[in-house]
């Protein structure tokens, strides 16, 4: 356990040194001529989530995680995990001979639970248990000009080795709050294996006032099997703004989210300023939640969980060259039966490109 929490930890060195250098192919050339020399389509971003921004303390308290993505690559060029990824995805038959682009990643996340009164020290039965969760995951991304398909393979661990509790004491210190008393009745260590696969693509795109405003909408579905998590999934987002950027940021925090140029772009972008809008809804249907069912293969704590859960979404964002930074705002719906209502919580990305 322990070798695999600091092969986690050890990742952020190698997320933080991780470059591509891969230089345009004909083919590339082709089907994105339109592609700005000065700004490559890998991306390095950070996210942050927390429960405070919405004045609440409990539920889903707390995320980070780090991702890389890679410059766009071809087929050939993917390391041997990657291309075992795309056999997975099985599109090779079904692409019609239009060449495609890849991006590999790299994440690191780490999320928090707890039940509402955090400063019980007996075990709260009708109320969900206290839970982390540190994982690495690895994902391929393959595009065309109109939709994406993006697999991860996601490797963690559950319990005091995600090290949830460290990282909720250190900023309740900071913050001078209170410390969650509880921790002694979280969830047992376990090894969590999960795979998730999301498709993405546009459904519009317009512009009005001689392109001074810009918009486009996306909508995604998607699954996620493994110990973790089971759910299927299905998102729609709408943008609108100053000068639209290529790249997309999911408004907050998941297991899958990424800063990436989703589709091949076509079309250049001179101006090195953006501002716009993110509004989204997403729904999930609920098989397994491992921090509300409880351990796998042990008796621990765990809550009856509802097994449809809707997320609603929006953020503003602002772009500069390479750099991009935004805050959402998220409301998501009972997640289980011993919940009061829903909870708000806030999400922080800041990006770079490069």
């Amino acid at each position: 356990m322990k070798r695999l929490q600091h092969a986690i930890l050890f990742s952020i060195g190698s997320l933080c040194a991780a470059q591509a250098t891969d230089s345009p192919t004909e083919a590339i050339q082709n089907i994105a001529p339109a592609l700005s020399p000065r700004y490559n389509d890998g991306y390095l971003s950070f996210y942050f989530d927390n429960d405070l921004f919405g004045g609440t303390d409990e539920n889903y308290t707390n995320g980070a995680r780090l991702t890389w993505i890679s410059k766009s690559r071809e087929l050939e060029e993917l390391p041997g995990l990657y291309r075992s990824l795309d056999w997975l995805l099985q599109q090779g038959d079904r692409r019609g001979g239009e060449p495609w682009l890849y991006n590999i990643g790299i994440s690191l996340t780490q999320l928090m639970f707890t039940p509402e009164d955090v400063l019980a020290t007996t075990l709260i039965e009708d109320d969900r248990p206290y839970a982390g969760w540190l994982g690495l995951g690895f994902s391929l991304h393959a595009k065309t000009a109109e939709d994406l398909h993006s697999l991860e393979l996601s490797l963690g661990v559950v319990g005091p080795a995600s090290l949830a509790e460290n990282a909720q004491d250190s900023i309740h210190s900071l913050r001078d709050i209170d410390k969650s008393q509880g921790w002694d009745h979280q969830l047992e260590n376990e090894f969590t294996f999960n795979l998730h696969y999301r498709y993405t693509r546009q459904w519009f795109e317009a512009s009005a006032f001689q392109d001074r405003l810009e918009m486009d909408g996306l909508y995604r579905v998607g699954f996620d099997l493994g110990n973790a998590w089971i759910n299927a999934n299905a998102a729609t987002y709408f943008r609108a703004g100053w000068n639209l950027p290529t790249g997309f940021t999911d408004p907050s925090l998941s297991p899958t989210a990424y800063t990436q140029q989703l589709f091949v772009e076509r079309r250049e972008r001179l101006n090195p300023w953006s501002l716009y809008v993110t509004v989204g809804a997403e729904g999930r249907i609920v098989g397994r939640d491992i921090f509300l069912d409880g351990n796998t293969f042990e008796d621990s704590p765990s809550v009856d969980k509802r097994h449809f859960v809707g997320d609603l979404v929006g953020a503003v964002t602002l772009r500069y060259k390479q750099f991009n930074m935004s805050y959402a705002h998220t409301y998501r719906t009972e997640e289980h039966a011993g919940q009061d209502g829903g909870q708000i919580f806030g999400s922080f990305n800041i990006g770079v490109s490069f």
